[in-house]
């Protein structure tokens, strides 16, 4: 039986012991149930390669390929790296010069969201945290009338009405993607309030930066709705920051969760992050925790 060791009083747990390489399918199905119940998983100490954490990803669900090419591993499309390293001049991995930006991993995406892998190859001694909240909590936090309102109200996400707004920040290495790219992510329509397929609980499921309309409201109205979800998510007492050490394994649910990255980007301070979005495969919306057979 593995050591659970609670992270926050609302969700996310460290699975003490594991050493994800060498686990069997008995033992890592009892891991995924792990992640989805708490939010997310930490798991220490890890060495993998990128060859290893897309054999590892495959068996969350179905990888994603990468929606910016440019950062994506050279021989692994679906392996993203993030961080600032320099080659030859130029910063080949995804770095975030917006700061705190609360999200989702694959909003918008075609296939529904499931997990995301984030690893931990260099950090830096100060800056570069990941912040995480429960979508989950949050909800059922939510003040009864505010609960009223949004319940069947429906949103338009885009991943390129907020990658095109990124490529204009001072200091970007983000560009605007090429239509095929945004033809593989189409707009599209989610509910703002979703079930967990796996778990049965209700969630908020909100990215602002993504969010291009809120259906039936104009534009401020929307805007002001769901900023007033985000600021009720990330509220201080429901924050678990997490300061990585090398070696560091967090898989994430993203129907249960939101996250953001902090400010890291120092000239003397190398950081780098693996990175695999995991799209879910149907079979999992037909699984409730506790239907182990």
């Amino acid at each position: 039986m593995w050591n659970l060791k609670s992270l926050h009083c609302d969700f996310g747990v460290e699975v003490e012991d594991v050493y994800l390489p060498f686990l069997s399918y008995r033992d890592f199905e009892k891991l995924r149930r792990i992640i989805h119940q708490h939010g997310f998983g930490l798991l220490r100490n890890q060495s993998l390669g990128a060859e290893t954490m897309v054999k590892i990803a495959k068996c969350f669900g179905i990888p994603l390929s990468g929606y910016r090419p440019e950062f994506t591993h050279s021989e692994h499309p679906e392996l993203v790296l993030l961080g600032n390293i320099v080659e030859n001049g130029k910063t080949v991995t995804y770095l975030n010069t917006q700061g705190v930006e609360w999200h989702t991993d694959g909003t918008g995406a075609i296939l529904p969201p499931n997990v995301t892998m984030l690893y931990a190859v260099e950090v830096p001694t100060r800056g570069g945290e990941t912040l995480f909240a429960s979508a989950v909590k949050s909800y059922e936090s939510l003040p009864k009338s505010l609960r009223v309102e949004i319940e069947g109200v429906q949103v338009v996400n885009s991943f390129d009405h907020h990658n095109d707004r990124v490529s204009t920040f001072q200091g970007t290495n983000v560009n605007p993607r090429t239509k095929a790219q945004r033809n593989r992510n189409p707009d599209k329509v989610e509910p703002l309030v979703q079930t967990h397929p796996i778990t049965g609980e209700a969630h908020l499921f909100v990215t602002h930066q993504m969010v291009k309309e809120v259906c039936g409201y104009d534009t401020n109205a929307g805007k002001d709705l769901i900023m007033t979800l985000v600021d009720h998510m990330t509220k201080t007492e429901r924050v678990y920051t997490h300061r990585w050490r090398p070696g560091d394994l967090i898989v994430f649910d993203n129907r249960s969760t939101i996250h953001s990255a902090t400010p890291y980007d120092y000239p003397d301070q190398r950081r780098l992050m693996y990175q695999i979005i995991v799209g879910s495969r149907e079979s999992e919306h037909k699984v409730m925790l506790g239907d182990e057979g």
